[in-house]
């Protein structure tokens, strides 16, 4: 599973000077927050399970590997938001998106909330800051962009995610993604209070990612790749 290159960033992305990440402690929860869900412990165990997942014959392709960090984290928004339907917390407002024929897209203001979170500030910070410092309405920008170029009804099922298969283990793409959500979905049911932590633990993980692998691709490209992968993959009902 790989991502097309993106060397033409967005309208919405272009100009970002991404900025260093921070201290290796910078997360380090206060006294205070000691008994809280520590989404750090959950970065480290989805970072190992992707990168462990994606390491092929020539070792792991860097946009692929920041790609499925989006990937998981937009489809784990939708996760999120189904178990606090089934729980009664809120309501379900799930909806097919005015002008959308494609079967089995379906947008949620709540999945849409999940993923506005992945831009809390370890992401922000490092990968998306003049994004962030634009204004609130990024996300529906970048909602229409997606609209546009990947939910329409002649658009293609999924974003072209081919690359070199020196890069990747031998097995097919689609069949990876569900692997990867599988796992992934096991890691979240034991993790305790894992709604409240997923994605601030994706956030985390890609930065991760993003950082190794930045002298191979700009921080503000491995950022849009993130970002746009999760929210394409939070509209999708039947993306893995």
């Amino acid at each position: 599973m790989a991502a097309a290159s993106a060397t033409i960033l967005s309208p919405v992305l272009a100009g970002m000077a991404a900025a260093k990440p921070g201290p290796a402690n910078s997360n380090r929860r206060a006294p205070a927050d000691a008994g809280l869900p520590d989404p750090a412990r959950l970065s480290a165990q989805l970072f190992q399970l992707v990168s462990t997942s994606l390491d092929g014959p020539k070792g792991i392709h860097p946009q692929s590997f920041i790609v499925a960090f989006g990937a998981l984290a937009g489809h784990s928004a939708r996760w999120i938001v189904r178990r606090e339907i089934d729980a009664g917390l809120i309501k379900n407002d799930f909806r097919t998106p005015s002008g959308v024929r494609r079967p089995g897209v379906t947008v949620s203001t709540h999945v849409d909330r999940h993923v506005h979170d992945l831009t809390g500030d370890s992401y922000a910070a490092t990968l998306v800051p003049d994004l962030i410092a634009s204004g609130a309405d990024w996300l529906p920008q970048i909602n229409a962009m997606i609209q546009h170029n990947f939910m329409a009804i002649n658009a293609p099922a999924y974003p072209d995610y081919t690359v070199a298969e020196k890069h990747l283990p031998e097995i097919p793409p689609q069949a990876l993604l569900i692997m990867l959500w599988e796992n992934t979905l096991t890691c979240l049911r034991n993790a305790p209070g894992a709604e409240k932590t997923a994605q601030k633990a994706f956030a985390l993980a890609t930065v991760k990612a993003a950082a190794m692998y930045e002298k191979k691709v700009p921080l503000d490209v491995s950022g849009q790749l993130a970002l746009e992968t999760a929210i394409a993959m939070s509209k999708l009902e039947y993306g893995f």
